[in-house]
């Protein structure tokens, strides 16, 4: 926790723009001003940032020598020791010296038990894995399948430091010369004539390399996949050759590296391993590829959540391939495979409504195939949708637009005609005016373009050639966006505005689980009849699909399906900070909304985690101690 506390503190002074007081620190974090100090000398001690001091406050910089910052928010849940623990552990073939690791480490005995060990059993929780002490002898107790689960998270996520994932693997097992095998396995792949996009293709390096060294020491898998249905996946693509070729190519790297043949089971998984890899770009060859009624069951889900969110349609190409990502999904769960996606928790708060949207999308496809999606696939559901809406964007305006310039009965007649053609479907052209014209009429419009500089003032004005240039049409597309977001704005804010009661604020609670919160936020509610019974239970199920902390200081609990008799945000505000999840947050607001106001959500839950993700924003949220203030602070 102190470890974790103090990273807190480093990504706080690191996004800020100002600089932060002691209070507000010890606020934000949940300690005293002394711990806060405590914290910042140790930071200062480290070497790798140095934090100053000064009448405003507190704020950091790196030392010289420190590494680029990771673009996701450090997270070193971990100190290295303990990664070197749990490298010890995988790379040995038998018991572990509590005195061989102090030794490494330059710690106590009594430190690796007390501290390295406790928090490495904690991070190994996840995969099923124990580890387990004997006459000062620590064993990794699990599957052989997890194991290599626990050696590709950390590999995918470079919680060893700031390296790739090549590197990764030389800190875990010096032993082997990883740089070479990589090398190597890179030159089979590239000659495979097999595409694999960037990103499948390193983390199929990263679970074969896994393989190869689990197998390397001798740690075979007790369980497989049924070879039946693994035949009966490869009997789907066109290059079943190749993939069987590939995979023949591995093994014979790996008996040349480590002198013996690949058990059959591991054959198999490096054959399921590179078929769920393959990235296939042809329509007719995703149709040959997925059956007609997995393809329609997306097709639906894709078209209700549409619906549900207030979404444009969705292309038929960006559908295939979507449809092509599921079916890979899917078969990774039947196979209890899945690939780490080192950027789902920078999806999840910088993202947070898409996120949402792949959430429900995720148990929406469990109910029909009863599998589980962990949040590694959510975020990749995520990024499909994400990318497909960047990409989508269109403006929905009936923006008003006057055209300033001089002879507007002839050339300017032009310049219009090339406007309106350019942005038919976003603006509308009141009129064509000269510049006294329209200081003498000052007529009411969204959008003023001017072909001429000029002293009138607007809000939303762009000035432009008289003969436009590609450069002018981004320009005026650039402020149609401007209007547009400003319009949502004020629609959302007006929207939050109903949402919020004094009635459902609620301060400094304390109760032991997220369960109980909930719990204890959805009575409120219930006894003032916002709800129906069935509705608590329902944001409880949403819960324990992934947890809805999307900042460091804000959970935002809401139903999966359910519908509110009537929009609300219940809010709670605690002074201490409340775990949830991996998260420890300071305010927890339960939404539900009616059906009748589902359109106007998703740019209300955008607008809500955007004020928690400033630093700055969150100081004046955290200082806030009424309803009224709170509600001020948030709609400002």
């Amino acid at each position: 926790m102190k470890n974790e506390k103090k990273d807190n503190l480093i990504q706080i002074l690191l996004r800020a723009t100002l600089p932060i007081s002691s209070p507000s620190l010890a606020k934000m974090l949940g300690v005293s001003e002394r711990t806060v100090r405590n914290y910042i000398n140790q930071i200062n001690q480290g070497g790798d940032f140095c934090i100053t001091a000064s009448k405003n406050g507190y704020t950091i910089a790196r030392a010289a020598e420190e590494k680029p910052e990771p673009a996701a928010p450090a997270s070193s849940y971990m100190e290295k020791r303990t990664y070197c623990l749990l490298s010890k552990l995988l790379a040995s073939d038998g018991p572990v010296s509590v005195f061989d690791v102090a030794e490494e480490l330059v710690v106590s005995e009594s430190t690796v038990m007390n501290t390295v060990v406790p928090a490495a059993k904690k991070t190994i929780a996840s995969f099923r894995l124990k580890i387990e002490s004997k006459n000062y002898n620590l064993f990794l107790v699990g599957d052989e399948r997890d194991k290599r689960k626990l050696i590709g998270s950390i590999v995918s996520e470079h919680t060893y430091g700031y390296f790739t994932s090549m590197e990764t693997l030389e800190q875990m097992f010096p032993g082997l010369d990883i740089k070479r095998i990589w090398k190597q396995l890179y030159d089979i792949f590239h000659d495979s004539n097999l595409f694999f996009n960037n990103y499948a293709l390193n983390n199929v390096l990263v679970h074969i390399m896994v393989l190869m060294i689990r197998l390397g020491s001798e740690d075979a898998l007790n369980s497989y996949p049924s070879l039946q249905h693994i035949q009966e996946l490869l009997s789907q693509f066109e290059e079943k050759k190749q993939i069987v070729r590939l995979a023949d190519t591995i093994s014979d790297l790996f008996a040349r590296v480590f002198g013996r043949t690949v058990p059959q089971g591991d054959y198999e998984q490096i054959l399921v391993f590179i078929a769920l890899s393959l990235d296939h770009r042809v329509h007719q060859i995703i149709i040959e590829l997925v059956e007609e009624e997995f393809l329609q069951n997306i097709l639906n889900l894709m078209e209700t959540m549409s619906q549900r969110y207030n979404l444009p349609s969705f292309d038929r190409e960006f559908l295939m391939q979507f449809s092509l990502h599921m079916y890979q999904a899917y078969h990774r769960c039947q196979f209890h495979m899945s690939y780490p996606n080192p950027i789902m928790g920078q999806i999840k708060t910088e993202y947070a409504l898409i996120y949402d949207m792949a959430v429900w999308l995720a148990h929406a496809f469990s109910d029909i195939y009863r599998v589980e999606l962990n949040e590694d696939e959510i975020g990749f559901i995520a990024f499909h949708i994400g990318g497909f809406l960047e990409n989508s964007k269109k403006i929905s305006s009936n923006i008003t637009c006057i055209i300033l310039g001089e002879n507007y009965h002839s050339f300017m007649r032009k310049t219009a005609d090339d406007i309106k053609a350019r942005f038919a479907s976003d603006i509308f052209i009141l009129d064509i005016m000269s510049v006294d014209q329209y200081s003498i009429l000052q007529p009411s419009c969204d959008l003023l373009i001017a072909t001429l500089p000029t002293s009138i003032t607007h809000p939303h004005k762009v000035t432009v050639n008289p003969i436009i240039t590609k450069q002018n049409y981004l320009a005026i597309w650039d402020e149609i966006e401007n209007i547009q977001k400003q319009r949502n704005l004020n629609n959302t804010r007006e929207f939050l505005q109903r949402l919020l009661w004094n009635e459902l604020y609620f301060r400094n609670v304390s109760l032991d689980t997220p369960e109980d919160y909930i719990r204890y936020l959805g009575e409120a509610c219930l006894k003032r009849h916002y709800i129906h019974p069935d509705f608590i239970n329902d944001v409880l199920l949403r819960e324990s699909v992934s947890s809805t902390a999307f900042t460091d200081y804000l959970a935002v609990p809401h139903p999966m399906r359910q519908y509110a008799q009537r929009s609300f945000i219940c809010i709670l505000h605690n002074d201490v900070p409340i775990p949830w999840g991996n998260k420890h947050v300071h305010f927890v607001l339960m939404i539900g909304i009616s059906e009748k106001d589902m359109r106007l959500f998703p740019d209300a839950f955008e607008l809500i985690v955007d004020r928690f993700c400033s630093t700055e924003k969150v100081l004046e949220i955290l200082n806030t101690e009424t309803f009224d203030q709170f509600r001020r602070i948030l709609l400002q």
